[in-house]
C-alpha cells in the first residue's frame, strides 16, 4: 500500500511539473475557441481567429477570454468569405479586427528554366527529313525566361482570373552535328555540314519578347486565404523575335558568330500549360507556329518544358 501511495505521489508530482511547464509554454500562444473546441497558434502581431455560429469570436489568452460581437451585415459577409483578421496589440493586448479584401493574384512573374526540343508536323519528337542536320543535344539546349511584368484581372473572387504581362524569352539550341545554317539563300534556309571541322560549341540562339494571355484557377487554404496552395492555368503566349545568331566555337578556341535571321518566323505563338503554387511552377510551352517562316525553312515546332520560380 505504501509503495502504491508513493507511486501515485511521484506520478502526481511529475504530471504537475509537466502542467507547469506547459502553462509557461502556452504563454507564447493564443488559444482559439471554435464551437467549443480549441487550437493553439503562435502569438504574432496578426493572428487569424475563427468565428462561432452565433457570429461571435472567442479568443482566450492566459486564461482570460475576450469576445468580439459583429453587428454589421457587411462585416458578417466578410467573415463568411474568410476576409477578416483579428489584430492583437503586442503592448496593450487590445483585440481589434480589420477587413482584408483578397484580390486575385496570378503566377506569371518570375524566372523559368527549361529544356528545348522540336516536334515535327505529325506531333512526334522527330526532325523532318530536310532538317536531320539540326539534331539537338537536348541536355544543353536551355531556355531562360524572365517574366518581368504581370497584370491580373480577377473573374471570380481570388480563385479565377486572367493573367497577362511581358517577358523575355532566351532560347539556345545546341547542335550535335557540325551544321551551319546558311543565310545567303534568299528563298530558303538550308544547312551545310563540314565533317572536317570540330566544334567545342555549335548552337543557335533566338530571343523573344513575350506577351501571355492565361486563364488561371487557384485553391487557397481556409486559414490562409491570401496564400495559393495550388493553381493550374493554361492559355497562349505571343512572341516577337528580337535577336538571333549562330555561335560556333572551334577546338582551337576560334569563335565565329553569324548574326542573321535565318528565315526564322518573326512572330511565334505558344500554347502553355502550368501548375504549381506560390513558390514553384511546372510549365510546358508548345509552339503553334513553325520555327521558320512558311515555305522558307523546314516545318518544325519548338517546345519547352521546365521549372519556374515565382516572385
Amino acid at each position: 500500500m505504501r509503495k502504491l501511495l508513493l507511486l501515485v505521489f511521484t506520478v502526481s508530482l511529475f504530471v504537475g511539473n509537466l502542467s507547469a511547464q506547459k502553462s509557461k509554454k502556452d504563454s507564447t500562444f493564443v488559444k482559439i475557441i471554435l464551437n467549443g473546441k480549441f487550437k493553439f497558434f503562435p502569438r504574432f502581431q496578426d493572428t487569424t481567429v475563427f468565428i462561432r455560429k452565433d457570429n461571435k469570436w472567442f479568443i482566450q489568452r492566459n486564461g482570460e477570454r475576450d469576445t468580439i460581437d459583429f453587428v454589421s451585415d457587411d462585416v458578417k459577409k466578410d467573415i463568411s468569405k474568410g476576409n477578416v483578421k483579428v489584430v492583437i496589440d503586442s503592448v496593450t493586448k487590445k483585440v481589434t479586427y480589420k477587413v482584408i479584401h483578397y484580390r486575385f493574384n496570378g503566377h506569371w512573374s518570375g524566372f523559368e528554366l527549361g529544356l528545348n526540343s522540336f516536334f515535327n508536323s505529325n506531333g512526334k519528337m522527330e526532325l523532318p527529313d530536310n532538317a536531320k542536320a539540326m539534331e539537338l543535344n537536348t541536355g544543353k539546349s536551355w531556355a531562360f525566361h524572365w517574366n518581368f511584368l504581370q497584370v491580373n484581372a480577377g473573374l471570380f473572387k481570388n480563385n479565377i482570373g486572367l493573367v497577362t504581362g511581358l517577358g523575355l524569352n532566351l532560347n539556345h539550341y545546341n547542335f550535335t552535328k557540325p551544321v551551319t545554317l546558311n543565310s545567303r539563300d534568299s528563298a530558303y534556309t538550308f544547312f551545310s555540314i563540314d565533317t572536317t571541322v570540330n566544334y567545342k560549341k555549335n548552337k543557335l540562339f533566338v530571343g523573344y519578347i513575350t506577351l501571355p494571355l492565361i486563364l488561371e484557377f487557384q485553391l487557397h487554404k481556409k486559414h490562409r486565404p491570401a496564400k495559393t496552395s495550388f493553381f493550374v492555368s493554361g492559355g497562349v503566349i505571343g512572341s516577337i523575335k528580337i535577336a538571333s545568331r549562330q555561335k560556333q566555337i572551334f577546338t582551337d578556341n576560334y569563335t565565329f558568330l553569324n548574326r542573321s535571321d535565318f528565315r526564322l518566323a518573326p512572330l511565334k505563338l505558344d500554347a502553355t500549360a502550368r501548375i504549381g503554387n506560390d513558390t514553384f511552377t511546372l510549365f510546358a510551352n508548345y509552339a503553334i507556329t513553325t520555327l521558320f517562316e512558311t515555305n522558307k525553312g523546314p516545318v518544325m515546332y519548338p517546345f519547352t518544358v521546365g521549372l519556374g520560380f515565382v516572385f
